[in-house]
């Protein structure tokens, strides 16, 4: 085969070509760091790269709710420690008219401390973090738990009438004739998802894959009607019942309101014993996410990040690539008319 002066310099001018462009993109990686420009270069790693970028960013927003979550309950079990501190100490004051004499004024003045405390409870039950109503279940436009004629109500429902079957809480609505059994408007729980494979049951959180997020104020001071003998079920109407009692003389009554008081009270603590479970699972969570995030990060690296020293190597080689073929060129190529005459 005959190989002509044209053909020789074809070649040369592609290796040529070829060298140029290696170099450049020796260079280009070491300027951007980047293993490759263009997915193309490398689908697989490139492919694995966008997974693993997908997953950590999704674990980023989880790990965010999860901490937003822990500030959350910090500032549930600040109010709860507060609820539970008045309680006790207005239990200490019926201790104190149960067993002391006291004159009438006496008795009227602790009577309006039971009412004065009362309304503290009131107060931090409808305590908000941020813009977020902490014991409101759904409901978050205003303060789920108020009075309407000096009974406890929630969202407009007494809670005397409400009562909780299979998780919902449901009251018997006597505008129907007969009575139409129907849930408490926005008494429902709220989910968060912090990375448990959120999935959708009926249109609904599973709660298998998501995090009861919320406490319902119901679970706080209690809720459902009176019984037999006419004591309140729940802290608020206690403490009025208490005050009433107390201002009468009425021992008996105040024995009987002070006994269900100091139950309700033990049964908010055990609100807490949840809040506690909840905090330590959320810890444990932020701690995985947090080495899920780093341990996605060193993939990403991996997969995309050039690495200095051997693109230094790399750039060096080409250099010599470079100068061996341009030296070539002087023998392969053919001598100028100019060359010669020099």
């Amino acid at each position: 085969m005959r190989i002509s002066q044209r053909m020789v310099t074809r070649n040369y001018m592609a290796n040529i070509h070829k060298s140029m462009k290696n170099q450049a993109e020796i260079i280009g990686r070491g300027t951007t760091g980047l293993k490759f420009d263009r997915l193309s270069k490398n689908v697989s790693d490139g492919m694995r790269a966008m997974r693993a970028q997908e997953t950590r960013i999704e674990s980023e927003a989880h790990l965010a709710t999860v901490e937003n979550l822990i500030l959350e309950y910090n500032s549930v079990d600040s109010n709860l420690d507060s609820i539970d501190n008045v309680l006790v100490n207005l239990q200490e004051k019926v201790l104190k008219a149960m067993s002391d004499s006291h004159g009438s004024v006496n008795q009227q003045v602790l009577a309006q401390e039971l009412l004065s405390g009362r309304d503290q409870v009131l107060q931090f039950v409808n305590a908000k973090f941020g813009d977020k109503y902490l014991f409101s279940g759904t409901h978050n436009a205003g303060a789920a738990i108020d009075t309407k004629d000096g009974k406890l109500t929630f969202n407009g429902i007494e809670v005397e009438k409400i009562y909780r079957e299979d998780g919902v809480f449901y009251y018997d609505d006597d505008s129907t004739a007969p009575p139409t059994k129907t849930v408490v408007p926005d008494s429902g729980d709220v989910y968060a998802d912090i990375g448990l494979g959120l999935t959708l049951k009926n249109g609904q959180p599973d709660p298998r894959t998501a995090f009861k997020s919320s406490f319902s104020g119901l679970d706080i001071l209690g809720f459902g009607p009176r019984d037999a003998q006419g004591t309140a079920n729940n802290a608020y109407d206690l403490l009025t019942d208490l005050a009433v009692a107390m201002e009468a003389g009425d021992t008996d009554a105040m024995d009987r309101i002070y006994t269900r008081l100091v139950e309700l009270t033990d049964s908010m603590r055990m609100t807490r014993t949840d809040l506690g479970t909840r905090v330590n699972f959320l810890e444990r969570t932020q701690e995985r996410l947090e080495v899920e995030i780093d341990n996605l990060g060193e993939l990403e690296s991996k997969l995309l990040t050039a690495d200095t020293a051997e693109e230094a190597i790399n750039l060096k080689t080409a250099e010599y690539t470079w100068m061996a073929t341009l030296q070539l060129g002087s023998y392969i190529l053919p001598t100028s008319l100019l060359d010669y005459l020099r």
